[in-house]
This record gives C-alpha cells, sequence and structure tokens, in this order.
C-alpha cells in the first residue's frame, strides 16, 4: 500500500491548521482510520482524510478526544521496547552527539 507524498502530507497538516485542528487532533483523525501517524495514510484514505480536515466541528472533536486520550503505550498495548526498538535520548543527543551515534549502532 503506497502511503502519502510529502506534499500531500504537507497540504493535509495545512488544511488541518487552517480548520482549528491541534497537533494532536491530527494524530487522533489519523488514528481513527487506522495509522499512527499522518506520514502513514495511504493515498487511498487520503483525499477522505482531506474531507474529515476541513471540518471545524470534527475539529472541535478530535481536538477534545486528544487532549482526553491515554498515552500511546496503554492505546497500543506495547511500549517501544516491548517491540525491540528504542528512541534516542534528547539529552544524550544535545551534550553529546557521539553517545546517541554510539546508542543508535547498537
Amino acid at each position: 500500500m503506497a502511503t502519502i507524498t510529502d506534499a500531500q502530507k504537507g497540504r493535509l497538516w495545512g488544511i488541518a491548521r487552517d480548520n482549528g485542528y491541534t497537533t494532536g487532533g491530527v494524530f487522533e483523525l489519523v488514528q481513527d482510520y487506522g495509522y499512527d501517524a499522518p506520514k502513514e495514510v495511504s493515498r487511498e484514505d487520503y483525499e477522505e482524510i482531506v474531507r474529515v480536515a476541513r471540518d471545524k466541528v470534527a475539529a472541535e472533536e478530535f481536538n477534545r478526544k486528544a487532549n482526553t486520550s491515554t498515552p500511546s503505550t496503554e492505546r497500543h498495548g506495547r511500549t517501544c521496547e516491548e517491540e525491540g526498538r528504542s528512541l534516542p535520548n534528547r539529552r544524550t543527543e544535545r551534550e553529546g552527539g557521539r553517545q546517541l551515534r554510539d546508542h543508535r549502532m547498537k
């Protein structure tokens, strides 16, 4: 399944922002279609998601849902460690890139 292009992703974000979506609201919108993030949206679902992104009433609902939703580890039932991957430590990245690069190579 082909995902949307960077230009389409930018267009989706722009339309959503123009209609009152918060960042959390956009993520809730795409999660409603079964995606974890906007970059994962398929080309087949793109136009429908954009149509909903134009709806200001839907924006209020998704923004409200984003403010009351549970953390992603509870929503998905697993952590990054359980999936066998890790996230970069932003503090380490700021204090010295060498430690971060070493971490990623493991």
